[in-house]
């Protein structure tokens, strides 16, 4: 019957194009062009019937479009025809009106987008139409037809791209930049969920501590750089060595810890040793040096429930310290006489003990990864950001932060603008001045930061900058138009640093402002965009500054 049905109404309507479904793309910055799609539409003299029965075939299909000797004529959304057949006589009244006379007396304009339209340009078009037809499909215009897009399937897109960076950002923060594989946090998030199915049922396990021996004469004979390179070597190496096999992570410099699941006391021993000779027999080929390491491996064996994980890996610890005294470049596992060498060895890694120092690396690997995705997207922010951070955090401690606040606001000043990466290249770089609508999206990047930031533990007393630093002393600043007080007060600080900054320094559309200027500049603005209180203390500071060290 449905065949049929189609078949009967391509017959009469030779404008109608069968519905084509295309996935939803994955790619962050996407276009509407690439979002799923109706194409569904009526010749301008069909009758509304017609329309109802093609509506009533497919509760999916968001509106049809209406041509007449192939020109478009319009939009005729699903809800605006059960709504007008739903009224008294309304099914009298409109059934016999043509698919035309229908959009003509519904009295409703249209939202036309090209296909090559962002995502998020396309939302905030979308959403100024009036109320009443806010949430109206719209037309996707591409070289050789027009499509129907719902308004579900734009949102729920934009929501994509947002969850797109979250998932980024939530790898990174368990991603040892360096070398691509777990931190700390990483490592132990992993590891727990394995040890879930030790527990249960009673398997073996074993903890092997690494450390590459005598790392400092690879870095004081070739530098830093290939010492960085080594290490990333080296990871590749164990990676290699026990993928598939258990868990790895980098606890820090050139120390690593490989955790082996449901493996048998001899095999642990045994991939032990093959990973120390297989590293010491490797050359690692950097920069034209052909570089040769050894490691030593201490390793500490387990069943089910036994022992507690503070014990294992302070058993490991002392067995690596042993290894490393002994000669280095060898495996040693512990047993019970190794147990004194704690008290004389470097401070053992219990988890307990080292949990803020690892609360504390997490925090600076997750902050290095956000900086370096913002930096590599745009390399003049590197600059700026760090004058402006520096001279926050002196101007708070002029005003009297406490040292536990300028530390959330040095996090913050470091991230303000992290929330850009959502912003699309063409308006993110471009030249000239920004049109009333990409204007509009420039002014979201404060939202994404937010969101971008917010499910981060770490991040969470550090958001006044990123999410309030566009907001004026005078309420008219966004995104949500905060005034006085209400604005954070690390917010009224770095507002006041950060256009100072950016009036001072060369930008592509204009030169930098004379000294003179700025200072003017602040003082007229002072109740209006800053903070009336903040403006005489940051120009004390300025005039305390040794010569030479403004912007010229």
């Amino acid at each position: 019957m449905k065949t049929k049905f189609l078949d009967d109404l391509q017959t009469v309507n030779p404008f109608y194009i069968p519905m084509k479904y295309v996935p939803e793309p994955q790619a962050l910055n996407g276009t509407v062009g690439e979002l799923p799609y109706w194409d569904v539409s009526v010749e301008a003299s069909q009758f509304l019937r017609e329309v109802l029965f093609l509506l009533d075939n497919d509760l999916q299909i968001p509106g049809v479009l209406v041509f007449e000797q192939n020109t478009l004529i319009g939009l005729i959304p699903r809800e605006q025809i059960y709504e007008k057949l739903g009224r008294p006589f309304g099914v009298e009244l409109f059934l016999k009106n043509t698919s035309k006379e229908f959009y003509q007396m519904l009295g409703i304009t249209t939202l036309t987008l090209p296909a090559d339209t962002t995502i998020d340009d396309a939302v905030k078009i979308a959403l100024v139409r009036e109320t009443g037809s806010l949430y109206y499909p719209i037309i996707v215009s591409h070289p050789d037809r027009y499509r129907v897009v719902s308004m579900y399937t734009l949102l729920m897109a934009q929501q994509e791209t947002l969850r797109n960076l979250y998932s980024e950002v939530q790898n990174l923060s368990i991603t040892d930049p360096l070398t691509l594989v777990n931190n700390r946090r990483g490592f132990f998030e992993a590891m727990n969920r394995e040890m879930e199915s030790i527990r249960k049922f009673d398997l073996e396990y074993a903890v092997l501590m690494i450390d590459i021996d005598n790392f400092k004469n690879v870095n004081d004979r070739y530098g830093h750089l290939v010492g960085d390179e080594v290490i990333k070597s080296v990871a590749g190496q164990i990676f290699i060595n026990v993928k598939n096999k258990g868990v790895m992570g980098r606890f820090g410099g050139e120390e690593f810890v490989v955790f082996l699941q449901d493996v048998s006391h001899q095999d642990a021993y045994n991939q032990a040793e093959t990973l120390c000779k297989n590293i010491a027999g490797f050359f690692h080929t950097i920069n034209g040096y052909q570089v040769r390491v050894t490691i030593s491996i201490g390793m500490s064996f387990s069943k089910g429930a036994s022992h507690t994980m503070d014990q294992l890996f302070t058993q490991a610890d002392d067995a690596l310290y042993f290894a490393k005294k002994t000669g280095r470049n060898r495996m040693i596992k512990w047993k019970e006489d190794l147990s004194p060498l704690h008290k004389e060895k470097r401070a053992f890694r219990s988890t307990k003990r080292d949990n803020e120092n690892g609360k504390k690396q997490d925090l600076d690997q997750t902050l290095h990864g956000l900086l370096r995705m913002l930096y590599l997207r745009d390399y003049e922010t590197e600059a700026h950001t760090a004058r402006v951070t520096k001279l926050t955090l002196e101007l708070a401690k002029k005003v009297g932060v406490s040292e536990e606040e300028c530390e959330n606001i040095q996090i913050g000043s470091l991230l303000h603008d992290i929330g850009k990466i959502a912003i699309p290249d063409d308006i993110l770089f471009k030249k000239g001045k920004l049109t009333e609508g990409e204007w509009a999206i420039m002014q979201k990047h404060p939202e994404y930061a937010h969101n971008l930031l917010s499910p981060i533990s770490y991040f969470q007393h550090a958001l006044d900058i990123p999410y309030c630093h566009h907001e004026h002393w005078n309420g008219k600043g966004y995104p949500r138009g905060l005034s006085k007080d209400d604005i954070p007060l690390a917010a009224r600080i770095f507002t006041l640093v950060d256009i100072w900054d950016a009036l001072s320094s060369d930008r592509p559309y204009r030169p930098a402002w004379k000294q003179d200027e700025v200072v003017n500049y602040l003082v007229e603005q002072a109740g209006i965009i800053f903070d009336p209180g903040l403006v005489p203390l940051f120009l004390e500071y300025l005039d305390e500054m040794p010569m030479g060290s403004l912007p010229e």
